[in-house]
């Protein structure tokens, strides 16, 4: 088959970029399992295993599109077919020469009254089922790009990993919990004086701030922490950082809303709305690091992830729609 990735960032990333690292992931395991991989991206993405095209924001993305692609798949929403202007100034509809089928990843959730693509996908069942829809497929990573799970290091000090500056990641709870049970907090991704919410200066000295982090760092924080903490304040259309978390051996400690408890079996942290709880569950760990790891391995992979995606693809080339009740959505 013959598959258009289209995302308009730069690939690879080398930092934050939880989008681009799965929509790379994707690409990779499409091409190893025998297709054409086609990535529409940023200028300067490289890839030696799949034909690029630089995306001109100046230009319509359908204009951009390969006539030769069977699908093309977009993140977040389908681009508007915009017109284009011909040299005597009278402007059409781009229509392209073939209609080529399409699918659209939503990744966050939708603000507003504004319904998703007949042909959206969503990255959880609680995502589609707040929109109305039916299609999902979990996120997946290519676990060689991050260093190797160890088990039996002695792990100390808790994680948060997330954009700390969005509030409904809620940073501010886990260093609460943090201070609960008297540990110390590495924060991954975010910064000690962050000016994105006013003027926010984090004193307390038991949190360390390590900035927007690569694969390598998360790897070597992860592999030693005693768990994340993860009390988020909305609902999650996936949370990338739980199945890193797991992937490295270490439970979660967050609250139930969105996906999560999709992905956090019992086996592999707790969940509650309760920090006393959470906070409890932490001073009383007991959990097995190398199950943990296997069920993210196992579960998140990019393999996984593509074999989905490309059912989903079948359904499209025989000309079925993906879901048939999308509504704006429950918030």
């Amino acid at each position: 088959m013959r598959i258009g990735l289209h995302i308009g960032s730069v690939l690879p990333v080398k930092r934050y970029g939880g989008t681009e690292r799965v929509v790379w992931s994707l690409a990779k395991a499409l091409h190893h399992a025998g297709h054409e991989v086609t990535l529409l991206a940023g200028k300067g993405t490289k890839a030696d295993f799949a034909r690029v095209v630089e995306l001109n924001p100046d230009m319509s993305a359908w204009a951009q599109v390969p006539e030769d692609l069977d699908i093309i798949h977009f993140q977040n929403a389908v681009p508007p077919q915009l017109p284009v202007f011909t040299a005597n100034g009278i402007s059409r509809a781009f229509t392209g020469k073939r209609k080529i089928p399409h699918v659209v990843t939503i990744h966050g959730n939708i603000p507003g009254n504004i319904i998703p693509d007949p042909n959206a996908i969503f990255i959880s069942a609680n995502h589609a089922a707040r929109h109305g829809g039916s299609a999902y497929v979990y996120n997946g990573l290519d676990w060689d790009d991050y260093p190797r799970f160890e088990s039996g290091l002695n792990r100390k000090n808790l994680f948060f990993l997330g954009k700390a500056a969005w509030k409904v990641k809620n940073l501010r709870g886990a260093m609460n919990i943090a201070r609960m049970v008297n540990e110390k907090l590495d924060v991954l991704g975010g910064y000690r004086l962050n000016l994105k919410m006013g003027f926010r200066f984090t004193l307390d000295p038991r949190v360390r701030f390590h900035g927007m982090v690569g694969n390598d760092k998360k790897g070597e924080i992860a592999n030693r922490s005693k768990g994340l903490v993860f009390p988020i304040r909305w609902e999650e259309p996936f949370g990338l950082a739980v199945v890193e978390a797991m992937y490295f051996g270490a439970p979660v400690f967050g609250t139930p809303l969105g996906s999560l408890p999709e992905l956090v079996i019992p086996e592999a942290g707790v969940l509650s709305n309760d920090y006393k709880e959470l906070a409890d569950a932490i001073r009383n760990l007991r959990h097995d690091e190398k199950l943990i790891h296997n069920y993210a391995a196992s579960s998140f992979n990019s393999d996984i992830m593509a074999r989905k995606y490309l059912m989903y693809y079948e359904m499209r080339l025989n000309g079925e729609q993906l879901n048939t009740d999308l509504h704006p959505s429950k918030l």
